[in-house]
């Protein structure tokens, strides 16, 4: 169902079953959890770890998606990340953000539904799939894709 919503949307994007070579998408949300007491964001240095272990951006931008993208950018460059950083300029909506971290040749995302939907289309569709996704979720991935080869998603 949430495959057919998704391409049924106004995306310039499909779920497609081939990724799209040319791209590495980091999806960094920050928003509201930067002011809660309760919750936080994800240590920037583990998902500078995850880059580096990835070996993503290096070849191409690495493009960051997130709720608060300029200061992604700011927590990356902090950790001295070596990569090109591509900033999201804000035009894509939460479907077309989906799409693009969906077929991404890697995808690093943190503790959101839509990273974990992104993972769940890329081990379904793109077996082969490179995805990292933080730890605090991985309950949810394993137990969406219970019997799913999860060998292209590595947990950080």
């Amino acid at each position: 169902m949430m495959k057919r919503r998704a391409e049924s949307s106004e995306s310039s994007f499909t779920i497609s079953r081939k990724q799209n070579i040319n791209l590495d998408v980091l999806h960094y949300r920050l928003g509201d959890l930067l002011s809660l007491a309760e919750k936080s964001p994800i240590d920037t240095k583990r998902i500078a770890n995850a880059i580096q272990e990835a070996e993503a951006g290096f070849t191409r931008a690495l493009w960051v998606l997130s709720d608060s993208p300029s200061h992604a950018v700011d927590l990356l460059k902090r950790e001295d990340v070596q990569v090109k950083l591509k900033i999201d300029d804000g035009s894509l909506n939460a479907w077309q953000t989906l799409m693009a971290m969906s077929n991404a040749n890697i995808f690093i995302g943190t503790n959101s539904k839509l990273s974990i939907w992104a993972i769940i289309f890329r081990a379904l569709l793109l077996q082969e799939a490179t995805s990292y996704v933080s730890t605090e979720v991985r309950h949810h991935v394993v137990s969406n894709l219970a019997q799913t080869d999860r060998s292209g998603v590595h947990f950080y």
